[in-house]
């Protein structure tokens, strides 16, 4: 029982991601902004079996976004955005590019 608790202990202090993101808006005038994001999370290898050799335990992924909007009025803001993110591996889509469009009305 001792060695299991041994060997989680070890794995979880061996594991690691590691993740950085940025998040600049931009006025262009009053009522019209652009905006930008990046975010990229990154991830650790283990080492398996000298079949395996050395993997990361996910796969790292990048997004990127570029978007803007417009305040008619205090109460009513029109956005558009696009964004794309890439993941290296996996059986998931690896390069996904998605337009987004929001009308904001609040009372």
């Amino acid at each position: 029982m001792r060695y299991a608790l041994a060997f989680s202990i070890a794995l979880i202090c061996l594991i690691g991601s590691l993740s950085r993101a940025a998040a600049p808006r931009y006025k262009l005038a009053p009522g019209l902004y652009a905006a930008a994001r990046f975010d990229h999370l990154g991830f650790s290898t283990l080492t398996g079996s000298p079949a395996q050799g050395t993997l990361p335990w996910d796969a790292p992924t990048t997004r990127v976004e570029i978007g803007g909007g417009w305040s008619v009025q205090r109460n009513l803001v029109f956005k558009l955005s696009y964004q794309r993110n890439t993941r290296d591996g996996g059986p998931l889509l690896r390069v996904a590019n998605l337009g987004a469009a929001q009308v904001v009305y609040w009372w």
